[in-house]
């Protein structure tokens, strides 16, 4: 018959060890409780937590998006107008090259006429893609003079919360968030004290200029004649955040329909190529 032991085995040790762990710890647990204190677990501000601001509800709270709606819009329209005076002046070229021919023009001055107006078409869609990128970078720089205007009242009110990162919302990143550490509200509050001129004047100054570089719409530009040059016509690439049609050229008609999409990374599309004539 075997002799139980009196003092427990070494396994038995570690089972009343841990069980001894467990116990002292989930006094510790109760005691801080029962005194009041509370468990930081990094929701509310503590050091290294992180902060949410929705840039989209401070713009519309401020009158911002319409700011910058309004502004993107006379933008457009002056863009617009350039393309379509070059588009203008070209087809007033080519109509005084046809007339110069006759009715009866020969085979060389038919070619002539030809690689004329695909040349007038492929500067026609360089000078609309220009147009398309330049409303893209207006647009981009009105967003980051608002975000430069919001940054330093944000990282204020973050400071103040114990928040050390704050963070654009966007569901496309993250799934939830705890409404705790939603600093919209707060910093909307900051930035209605400052007068409404002076937060749009942060934003107005990147398009007080209306005019366009030269590398969007050359009207001195000169089209070159010879049969051996432009043989087809490139077709412009799709604005990358279009805002609206371009009109269509009565004759040429450089510019395909293209629509603007809002997301972000658009990026142009290519069409096939092919050739057009007068």
């Amino acid at each position: 018959m075997k002799r139980t032991s009196d003092h427990p085995m070494p396994s038995d040790r570690r089972f009343f060890a841990l069980s001894f762990a467990v116990l002292f710890g989930a006094a510790i647990l109760f005691s801080n409780a029962g005194c009041g204190k509370s468990f930081d677990l990094g929701l509310k501000g503590s050091s290294g937590s992180v902060a949410v601001l929705d840039l989209d509800e401070v713009a519309r709270l401020l009158g911002q998006d319409v700011h910058i709606s309004q502004t993107l819009e006379a933008d457009k329209r002056l863009l617009t107008g350039q393309v379509e005076s070059l588009r203008s002046q070209l087809q007033q070229e080519l109509e005084t090259k046809k007339n110069a021919v006759g009715e009866n023009p020969s085979q060389e001055d038919t070619q002539s006429i030809i690689a004329y107006a695909r040349a007038a078409n492929s500067q026609i869609d360089s000078a609309t893609t220009a147009a398309a990128q330049e409303l893209t970078r207006r647009r981009d720089a009105q967003v980051g003079a608002f975000r430069s205007s919001v940054r330093p009242v944000a990282a204020s009110v973050a400071q103040m919360r114990g928040f050390t990162l704050v963070v654009p919302k966007n569901e496309a990143i993250y799934l939830s968030f705890d409404p705790s550490i939603d600093i919209t509200q707060e910093v909307v509050r900051r930035l209605t004290v400052v007068p409404k001129s002076e937060l749009a004047t942060s934003v107005a100054p990147v398009f007080q200029d209306p005019v366009v570089s030269q590398r969007v719409v050359s009207t001195n530009a000169t089209v070159s004649s010879d049969p051996t040059e432009h043989s087809t016509v490139q077709k412009n690439s799709a604005f990358q955040r279009p805002l609206e049609r371009l009109p269509e050229a009565p004759v040429l008609q450089a510019v395909p329909s293209s629509t603007l999409s809002p997301a972000a990374d658009a990026r142009p599309t290519q069409t096939p190529r092919r050739d057009r004539t007068p």
